[in-house]
């Protein structure tokens, strides 16, 4: 069983009885934000890597007005939220990137509504919220060899830290320069069990 920086067991992460972890704590001001140092994880997370990966649904829309309307209320109507998205434009179409916790389904819901979604993989990391924090993980991973295919912003903050989603052409390449540097992707049970605000 793993055991927390304090040394308490810990039997679950955010109720997910399979996932274990090790955790480290920082306060900021009135609250506690718990940082994922590493992870134990069981069946089809066992491997500490396919854990940090954050899938994605990906599908191409009509670049015209009220495109959108469409499946985000299709997902709406299921009550699956959309934890974060982004949205790229061609001259024809536009290509829209979805966060949800539920993805099977949404992915399901999506596809039998006509649309073709594909499933990629992204890391979620923390960038220091001041002039030059992105800078710095851009110079990390130019420095490996890393190519960023895309990248965009959850609307939640972790501390006084962004979270950014990032695409690579080698998503187990990044995880490693992730690792060596000391930089731990934002689980995806965090990211998906955040609290409302007050």
């Amino acid at each position: 069983m793993a055991s927390s920086a304090f040394g308490t067991p810990i039997a679950s992460y955010r109720g997910h009885p399979r996932v274990f972890a090790v955790l480290s704590v920082k306060t900021h001001q009135d609250h506690v934000h718990l940082d994922l140092v590493n992870l134990f994880c069981e069946g089809p997370f066992a491997d500490w890597s396919h854990a940090m990966k954050l899938p994605q649904l990906s599908l191409v829309v009509d670049n015209k007005p009220g495109a959108l309307i469409a499946p985000c209320k299709l997902l709406s109507d299921a009550g699956i939220n959309i934890v974060t998205l982004s949205l790229a434009d061609t001259e024809h179409n536009g290509v829209l990137r979805l966060i949800v916790a539920e993805w099977q389904r949404a992915r399901k819901l999506l596809l039998a509504a006509g649309y073709k979604v594909l499933v990629s993989h992204v890391l979620a990391i923390e960038v220091a919220d001041k002039p030059g924090g992105l800078m710095d993980l851009l110079r990390l991973f130019a420095g490996a060899g890393l190519n960023v295919a895309h990248m965009y912003a959850f609307t939640e903050r972790l501390g006084q830290s962004a979270v950014l989603v990032f695409s690579f052409d080698d998503l187990d390449a990044a995880i490693a320069c992730l690792t060596r540097a000391g930089i731990n992707p934002v689980s995806p049970v965090f990211l998906y069990d955040q609290p409302a605000e007050e």
